[in-house]
């Protein structure tokens, strides 16, 4: 068995289990770098910052398809090399591709 990001790959993928790692992996990320002391405001934090770049690229959060995962995967990449270390960000992308890869 193979989890990344709590999503068991031996087991059916949706776009929603997807879009769930997505925020845990930004918010793993981010609470590593914040001062907020707490993981619950990190994942609030970074949830509403995820939910802005679906808004920004006509996608819809809530209801997210295969195609919309990937634009916001490349916009979080874009983002998040601006202050990360840019393999680091590769490695996390490429992490969230294979769910990606996993999707019907």
């Amino acid at each position: 068995m193979t989890v990344i990001y709590g999503v068991d790959t031996t087991l059916p993928i949706t776009p929603l289990a997807v879009r769930d790692a997505i925020v845990s992996c930004f918010s793993l990320a981010h609470f590593q770098d914040s001062n907020l002391g707490d993981p619950s405001l990190t994942t609030h934090y970074c949830t509403s910052l995820i939910r802005k770049f679906c808004t920004d690229n006509h996608d819809d959060f809530d209801n997210p398809t295969k195609d919309s995962l990937l634009r916001l995967v490349e916009s979080l990449q874009v983002f998040s090399k601006n202050f990360r270390d840019p393999t680091l960000v590769a490695k996390h992308a490429n992490e969230i591709k294979i769910l990606l890869d996993l999707l019907p």
